[in-house]
């Protein structure tokens, strides 16, 4: 009798001892089965929490940063939730220019606000800004990343490229003063990606995506989108002037040479798809902006 007692306790212990080999060799399995970018972006987001630290303890008391802009910021949030509770609307406040109330300018970055606004359905005006910061930083690492992999085909540059611009001073200042539109690096590299992507291989696919990007820094920042602007002419003027000199060079002389450098109707207006829609989506909100600034009367 003690023995058959004994021997399911050295039975189960034996399974016990197996189950647990088994699991674990099934989550080291399953952790060697996951891509490098899992770890990569698990870097980062750590990073991103020590950049931002000690915001994540006080996330629903404090915002990052330093008094500046981003405090009138915040409070346009505050009010933007909670404007009905003071007999105000959207676009004017009693509370600033009292007792005849100031007129709020239409935000000429409709993405960004949107943004804020689905975020205040939720939580309050310090956290949504919190929230903003963070994946600002966050996302700012992992769309560097894959540019620099598209570009160099090295993983370990490319995880060295996204740290160095999510952590750069340039973000961290803007991030912590201003805020709002100029910490919204995250999408310029996305849209020069999609960019490289159109001119290696033009299709309508990739000319969607290129103005989808193109809407998305420019909608979240007027700044960084009027830099793209401006980046997107010098590359193309930089590529046409280098196809030039490779086509002479070829000849034999600079003088004289044509132009090497070609593209068909089918591009040209797959190029002008992408540049009307980033326009007919921006511009409207930024002439409603100008128009708001400067009521008439």
């Amino acid at each position: 009798m003690d023995i058959l007692e004994e021997t399911p306790g050295v039975v189960c212990g034996g399974t016990s001892g197996g189950a647990l080999k088994s699991a674990a060799a099934r989550a080291s399995l399953l952790l060697r089965s996951c891509p490098p970018e899992v770890w990569i972006f698990v870097f980062y987001l750590a990073a991103a929490l020590i950049l931002t630290w000690p915001v994540l303890s006080h996330f629903t008391t404090s915002v990052y940063g330093k008094p500046g802009d981003n405090l009138g910021t915040i409070w346009l949030n505050w009010w933007y939730k909670n404007h009905a509770a003071f007999g105000g609307s959207t676009f004017r406040s009693g509370m600033i220019g009292y007792p005849f109330s100031t007129h709020l300018w239409f935000p000429y970055e409709p993405l960004w606000y949107l943004e804020m606004r689905f975020l205040l359905l939720f939580v309050s005006a310090p956290v949504a800004w919190n929230i903003d910061i963070f994946l600002s930083y966050f996302l700012s690492g992992v769309t560097m990343y894959y540019l620099v992999r598209y570009m160099l085909k090295n993983r370990g540059i490319a995880f060295f490229g996204g740290f160095a611009y999510l952590a750069g001073v340039f973000h961290a200042y803007y991030a912590m003063w201003i805020g709002a539109g100029l910490a919204a690096t995250q999408w310029m590299p996305l849209y020069i990606l999609l960019l490289l992507k159109f001119i290696r291989k033009p299709s309508w696919r990739s000319s969607i995506l290129m103005a989808l990007s193109g809407v998305l820094v420019a909608s979240t920042s007027v700044h960084f989108g009027l830099f793209m602007a401006i980046f997107t002419a010098a590359f193309l003027l930089g590529r046409f002037l280098y196809a030039a000199v490779a086509a002479a060079r070829e000849k034999g002389t600079l003088r004289g040479a044509r132009f090497g450098m070609k593209v068909n109707s089918r591009t040209m207006l797959m190029s002008l798809a992408a540049l009307l829609t980033v326009l007919l989506c921006v511009m409207p909100f930024f002439m409603l902006f100008v128009l708001g600034a400067n009521p008439s009367g």
